[in-house]
């Protein structure tokens, strides 16, 4: 799970699509988590051991002091104005394929 808080996700959508600030829209913060997800989730990925599946990341409110599952590894960023946290979660055994 990637947890960003909306200033540093409406300047990362700034970056990405290379529009002013204040222009990000919410779909464009929304698609820029996405990607995010998608490039930290790609790289832990090679990290852990294997078998392992990863989804495809998808954009979701949820109550972050309830996670669907137990919290493995959680690790945060900051610039001393935004924070990016990651917060590697297991949900429970993977179903054989």
């Amino acid at each position: 799970m990637l947890e960003v808080d909306k200033e540093s996700l409406q300047k990362i959508g700034a970056s990405m699509f290379e529009v002013p600030y204040d222009a990000v829209t919410e779909f464009q913060m929304n698609d820029a988590l996405a990607e995010l997800t998608n490039m930290v989730g790609g790289n832990v990925k090679c990290l852990i051991d294997q078998p392992t599946r990863l989804s495809l990341p998808s954009v979701q409110t949820v109550d972050l002091d309830n996670p669907f599952g137990e919290i493995h590894t959680e690790v945060s960023l900051t610039d001393g104005e935004g924070m990016v946290r990651v917060k590697l979660i297991q949900v429970g055994a993977a179903a054989s394929v």
